[in-house]
């Protein structure tokens, strides 16, 4: 795990290995890292955009079902609300809707 942290211009970075063991720890790491509870108020909404450049998940291409849930799941006490949107992705050859409903995420 490697931290870094740039105190004059507040710019951080967060990198770590992630499995599917550690992934909710290593989640909570990083937003306590970048101090996600001091910036973000409890009545707040997250905007989660994942990346979904496919209708079904490919991996290296598109971000993992495990991961959007994982973050849902680890954000989700820290605010008010959680929404998950999308694009149509691949040059608009499938719409987010699908993609989010291939991959379990209702819209």
């Amino acid at each position: 795990m490697r931290r870094t942290s740039n105190s004059a211009s507040q710019e951080k970075v967060y990198i770590s290995d992630i499995s599917a063991m550690n992934l909710s720890q290593e989640i909570r790491d990083g937003l306590q890292f970048v101090r996600f509870e001091e910036i973000v108020d409890a009545d707040s909404t997250v905007f989660i955009k994942p990346n979904l450049t496919a209708i079904v998940h490919k991996f290296g291409i598109t971000t993992t079902p495990l991961m959007i849930q994982t973050v849902i799941d680890v954000v989700s006490p820290l605010v008010k609300r959680v929404l998950v949107g999308e694009s149509n992705g691949g040059n608009y050859q499938f719409s987010a809707d699908a993609s989010l409903r291939t991959m379990a995420f209702t819209t």
